[in-house]
């Protein structure tokens, strides 16, 4: 996984030695005591939203997994606070393996770059039947990921900090089609370019 995203331009780094790993699970549960009241709402619009059966994306509730016991470990509940039927409870591991996905830059070529490493760690995991879960809430505030970028990432800017290990099988989650997303190109407007005295 580490050579595919080598493959991209970016790097995968397992964290794996203390502090440095304590550190980024106390920043994980961190990031997800800081989520507002608004975060959940819109969520729930994606999250076994009412209208599931009939969309075309969301995540619906056969996919969510189990609630874990521990509400203080490094698992994202995509629908905490939430009852959703027929879901359980589990005990996950109290250290997963964790890994921070990082780009050299922090421009857009680099988000490109970072997602492009990604898809391909992705790829690979789910060939060696290695389920990865995300647990990027801890860059999504600026103040944590400056920490991230401090403490777990050695190459670069953090751009994504997953979970990896051994998970059971869930139903695929429903997909847009492709024409719903990519559009042709939009012809440029004439009137608006450079030197246009509109």
């Amino acid at each position: 996984m580490c050579d595919a995203a080598r493959d991209e331009g970016a790097w995968l780094r397992v964290v794996t030695w203390d502090p440095a790993y304590e550190h980024l699970l106390t920043l994980i549960r961190e990031a997800t005591g800081l989520e507002g009241e608004h975060l959940r709402d819109e969520r729930a619009q994606w999250v076994d939203a009412p209208d599931a059966a009939h969309r075309r994306d969301g995540v619906p509730a056969d996919s969510l997994g189990p609630v874990p016991a521990d509400p203080t470990g490094a698992v994202r509940d995509l629908a905490v606070g939430r009852d959703v039927a027929g879901r359980g409870t589990i005990a996950f591991e109290t250290h997963p393996m964790l890994a921070v996905l990082e780009s050299r830059g922090d421009a857009l070529a680099d988000w490109l770059a970072a997602g492009q490493a990604l898809l391909r760690v992705l790829v690979t995991a789910t060939r060696h039947g290695i389920s990865a879960s995300f647990a990027n809430q801890s860059l999504e505030d600026p103040d944590l990921r400056k920490e991230i970028a401090s403490e777990a990432a050695h190459y670069g800017h953090p751009q994504m900090v997953m979970r990896l290990g051994l998970g059971g099988n869930v139903p695929p989650t429903p997909r847009r089609a492709i024409s719903d997303v990519v559009g042709p190109p939009k012809k440029a407007d004439h009137n608006t370019q450079k030197g246009s005295s509109r």
